[in-house]
């Protein structure tokens, strides 16, 4: 096969590490396959989802990569809102009171491609 034909590969070396060498083609199979819809039919991901696509271990580390993301995001102003939604608990109620802690967030593909931009070496 040529070089013409090969298949391109991730620019970014933190995001390629983290899909193991994968292809971009794979990458985005795999992201499509968790792709979600809501009730108009727009498409969404789950950040825990892309938290295992991204091979991230604890969500605390990959909560912090969702936040430079939104502050990426911020910088750049376009609403925040409108990509990362964050999902609140419906059962239960937050013991200190007020909103219980978020567990999720809805990401659009734009939001996606912000967090894998801001992928990090830790990973655990």
């Amino acid at each position: 096969m040529s070089d013409k034909n090969k298949k391109p590969k991730i620019s970014n070396q933190v995001l390629q590490d983290k899909i193991e060498d994968k292809t971009l083609d794979e990458f985005i199979k795999r992201l499509e396959a968790n792709t979600n819809h809501d009730e108009n039919g727009i498409e969404f991901w789950y950040a825990r989802q892309l938290q295992e696509i991204l091979e991230y271990g604890k969500w605390d580390n990959f909560k912090n990569v969702i936040e430079k993301a939104i502050k990426s995001c911020e910088g750049i102003d376009i609403p925040v809102e409108a990509n990362f939604r964050e999902v609140i608990p419906e059962v239960g109620n937050n013991p200190e009171g007020g909103r219980p802690t978020p567990n999720d967030f809805q990401l659009t593909r734009y939001a996606c491609y912000l967090i894998a931009q801001n992928a990090d070496e830790c990973i655990n």
